[in-house]
């Protein structure tokens, strides 16, 4: 049986984001500055808590941030997964509190447009810890 290593990029994160845990998985990983950050910020126990709220959500209508346990996420990793895997107006909110972005008045109220912004800004900030 042999060592198994694995150069980790942003791009591979990326482009194995709907497998993740899977793909981190290896007895030595050498990563990028980007993707150290990523690693680092991970908290896969934050999961439960982001099912939980989003059932809320569904069950009892309402804001995002106005939900028991909303204070308590904290990893912008999850969000990243969460954002490119079970996209929902959760991670969103959560974005736009803690990092924020801009918004038009046509993009307001469109998941789609708010839904990549998050995106771009969690990659932003993950580029700007590595500096």
């Amino acid at each position: 049986m042999g060592f198994h290593k694995r150069f980790i990029t942003k791009q591979h994160i990326i482009d194995n984001i709907h497998n993740i845990d899977d793909y981190l998985r290896a007895d030595a990983l050498i990563f990028d500055s980007w993707s150290s950050n990523f690693y680092e910020d991970m908290n896969p126990d934050e999961r439960d808590l982001r099912d939980e709220i989003k059932r809320k959500m569904f069950e009892d209508g309402g804001c995002a941030d106005k939900h028991h346990g909303y204070d308590k996420l904290v990893s912008f990793s999850e969000c990243l997964i969460s954002l490119m895997t079970d996209p929902n107006w959760l991670d969103v909110h959560f974005v736009k509190d803690r990092l924020g972005f801009e918004l038009t008045l046509e993009e307001m109220g469109n998941f789609e447009i708010q839904r990549q912004k998050s995106i771009e800004a969690i990659i932003n900030y993950f580029e700007n810890e590595s500096q």
